[in-house]
């Protein structure tokens, strides 16, 4: 009996570590929230309120986006276009 409640508190430990970690299961892909990619990944290298407190076109946006990905941000390309709408919509002119 102690041997079932132990794997099963292993199995539950297991599943809220994973969660935590955002390990996504191999049936599905976790969706992106692009607010927590932003601040995630802009709050590296400055202090997000920086880019808060500007507003830009899309077109600005992408220009300094790209500008960071070429100076050594760590972004992906796939994250520069989920940055970029992120900003523009919250951030725009």
């Amino acid at each position: 009996m102690n041997m079932i409640k132990f794997a099963v508190c292993l199995s539950i430990s297991v599943v809220i570590v994973a969660l935590s970690c955002n390990v996504v299961p191999a049936s599905g892909k976790k969706a992106i929230d692009p607010a927590v990619l932003y601040e995630n990944k802009c709050s590296i290298c400055h202090a997000i309120e920086r880019s808060k407190s500007k507003k830009k076109s899309e077109k600005g946006w992408r220009k300094t986006v790209i500008r960071m990905k070429k100076n050594g941000a760590p972004i992906s390309d796939a994250e520069v276009e989920i940055i970029i709408r992120h900003l523009a919509d919250n951030y725009g002119k």
